[in-house]
C-alpha cells in the first residue's frame, strides 16, 4: 500500500522509517527492508486519516473516523490517552506548545479542538464565525508559534488565516484553483500550498499591523504642512459649516486646528498625511477615491470623536492584510460610514457593534455573499448593500432601520420575517429592481408608506 527507497553508502544500507494511515484500522511502522512491521497499534474501530510523531518521537498520535485521537508510546504500541470527538477526526497534531493536541473533525462539521495532552479533556474550540456553513472547514494548519490559524472551506479557493484567540481572519490568500494542502514555514514567515493543478506556491505572510493608542494633544500645525496643505488643494469646514472650502494660505496653526471637516478625496493618497491626527476635534473626513490600504489607517485611531468617515472607492485589502476591526473598535462615536467598492467580502470587514452608535452604513459594491445582520448595530438607520453578491438575507430585527438598499444582487430572496406588518416598524424606503425578490408582507408595507407620504 505504500512505496520505499533504499539509501545506500559504501559500508551499509541506511533503514528509513515511516509512518502508513492503513484502512485496516490500525498504524504499522514499516522497516523498508524487512516484510513485517516494528510494531502495530490497534484500538481504533475506524479509518485511520492523521497520524503524527511527538517532537521527541516518545508518543504517536493518530485520528479516525471512529470519533477519536488516541495518544501512543512509540515503543511499546500502548495507549495513553483518548480523544473523543463528535465527528471523524481527520487530522490530529501535537501542539508546539508540549501540553496540548490539535484536532480537527470532518469537513460536515468543521470544528478545530484544542485538549489537554495528559487528561484528555477538551480546552477550546477554535471554529471561527466566518465558517459557519454547510460546507465544512476542508483544511487547517497552526503556525509554529500557536497564533494563527490557516483554515480553508471545502468548496471554495481561498485559504483563510486566523488569530488563533481572537478567532478573527486576519489575511486572506486567493488561488486560481481548490489547494491540496498548505503548511507555515518554521519561522511563520511564509505558507506553502499545493494544488490539484501540480503547481506549488510560497506565500509571504504580511506583518502584522500595530495600531498606536498616541494621542496628538493638540499639538500645532507647522507653517510648511498649512502651506502644503494649502497647494494642494486641502479642504475643510468649521463648526457650522458643511461645505468644506480650501484652506487659505493666510490661516493661523490654531484656527485651521478647530476644523470640524476635513476633505481629502481625490487627493492619490497612499498614506495618510503625519498632520491628521492632529485634528483633534475633527468629526467629518472624507477619504474616498484615493489608493489607500487598510495597514495605512492606524493614526485614524487618534481621532477619538470623529463622527462620519468615507473610505469609498479605496483598495483597503489589496495588500493582503484582511481585519477592519481592530480599528473600528476604537471609533466609538462614528455615526456614518461609508465602505462603498472597497473590494472587501465580509470577511473583511467584520462585524459593525463597536462603533455603538453607527446609524448609516454603505457597503455597495463589494463582494459580499452572505451577511449576518446580528453583526450590525441596532442603532442602524440606513444599511446600503447594494450590488453585491447576495443570495439570501436572513431575518434581524433592527427596530431603527428606516432604508434599506438591495438592488443590483442578482437572484437575492429577502426572508418572509421581513413582511410583518408589525415588524421593522420604521422601515420606510426598500430600493430593489427586478432581480430581487421581496415578500409580498413587505410590498404592502411599503406601500401603506408611499400613501401615508403622498398625502402629507
Amino acid at each position: 500500500m505504500g512505496s520505499y527507497r533504499k539509501t545506500k553508502t559504501k559500508t551499509k544500507t541506511k533503514t528509513k522509517l515511516v509512518f502508513l494511515a492503513l484502512l485496516s484500522f490500525c498504524i504499522n511502522v514499516l522497516a523498508f527492508e524487512i516484510t513485517e512491521p516494528i510494531r502495530s497499534f490497534k484500538g481504533h474501530s475506524g479509518a485511520v486519516y492523521s497520524v503524527a510523531f511527538s517532537p521527541n518521537s516518545q508518543y504517536i498520535l493518530t485520528g479516525s473516523d471512529d470519533k477519536t485521537a488516541r495518544k501512543w508510546k512509540t515503543n511499546t504500541g500502548k495507549e495513553i490517552q483518548k480523544y473523543t470527538s463528535n465527528y471523524g477526526v481527520w487530522a490530529a497534531e501535537f501542539h508546539r506548545d508540549g501540553r496540548h493536541i490539535i484536532t480537527k473533525e470532518e469537513p460536515s462539521s468543521g470544528y478545530i479542538y484544542m485538549w489537554d495532552e495528559k487528561t484528555g479533556d477538551k480546552v477550546k474550540n477554535i471554529e471561527n464565525y466566518s465558517f459557519k456553513s454547510d460546507v465544512g472547514l476542508y483544511n487547517y494548519g497552526l503556525s509554529y508559534d500557536g497564533t494563527k490559524i490557516l483554515a480553508k472551506n471545502e468548496n471554495d479557493n481561498k485559504i483563510n488565516i486566523l488569530d488563533s484567540k481572537t478567532k478573527r481572519i486576519l489575511y486572506i490568500i486567493h488561488l486560481e484553483s481548490t489547494f491540496a494542502n498548505a503548511v507555515f514555514s518554521p519561522n511563520d514567515k511564509y505558507i506553502l500550498t499545493g494544488t490539484f493543478r501540480g503547481v506549488a506556491k510560497l506565500w509571504r505572510v504580511p506583518v502584522p499591523v500595530v495600531y498606536s493608542n498616541l494621542s496628538s494633544k493638540d499639538e500645532p500645525l507647522t507653517l510648511q504642512e498649512i502651506s502644503t496643505m494649502a497647494l494642494y488643494g486641502v479642504k475643510i469646514a468649521f463648526s457650522g459649516e458643511y461645505i468644506a472650502k480650501p484652506i487659505s494660505s493666510e490661516i493661523t496653526p490654531s484656527q485651521i486646528l478647530k476644523a470640524e471637516y476635513i476633505d481629502l478625496s481625490g487627493m492619490h493618497l497612499r498614506k495618510l498625511p503625519p498632520w491628521l491626527s492632529k485634528f483633534t476635534k475633527l468629526r467629518r473626513l472624507n477619504l474616498s477615491n484615493n489608493n489607500l490600504h487598510l495597514e495605512k489607517l492606524g493614526s485614524l485611531r487618534t481621532l477619538r470623536v470623529l463622527e462620519e468617515l468615507s473610505l469609498a472607492n479605496n483598495p483597503l485589502f489589496e495588500s493582503g492584510y484582511y481585519d477592519l476591526h481592530p480599528l473600528l473598535s476604537s471609533m466609538r462615536n462614528l455615526r456614518k460610514l461609508s465602505l462603498e467598492s472597497t473590494g472587501g467580502d465580509i470577511d473583511a470587514y467584520g462585524h459593525f457593534q463597536k462603533p455603538i452608535y453607527l446609524q448609516e452604513l454603505n457597503l455597495s459594491k463589494n463582494f459580499i455573499s452572505s451577511i449576518d445582520l446580528d453583526y450590525l448595530s441596532n442603532r442602524i438607520k440606513v444599511l446600503d448593500l447594494s450590488h453585491n453578491r447576495l443570495a439570501e438575507l436572513k431575518y434581524k430585527e433592527m427596530p431603527a432601520l428606516e432604508k434599506l438598499h438591495i438592488q443590483g444582487n442578482k437572484g437575492l430572496v429577502l426572508n418572509e420575517a421581513f413582511g410583518d406588518p408589525f415588524s421593522l416598524q420604521n422601515l420606510r424606503v426598500v430600493d430593489f429592481d427586478s432581480s430581487v425578490t421581496i415578500p409580498d408582507g413587505l410590498k404592502l408595507k411599503l406601500e401603506h408608506w408611499k400613501k401615508i407620504y403622498s398625502n402629507k
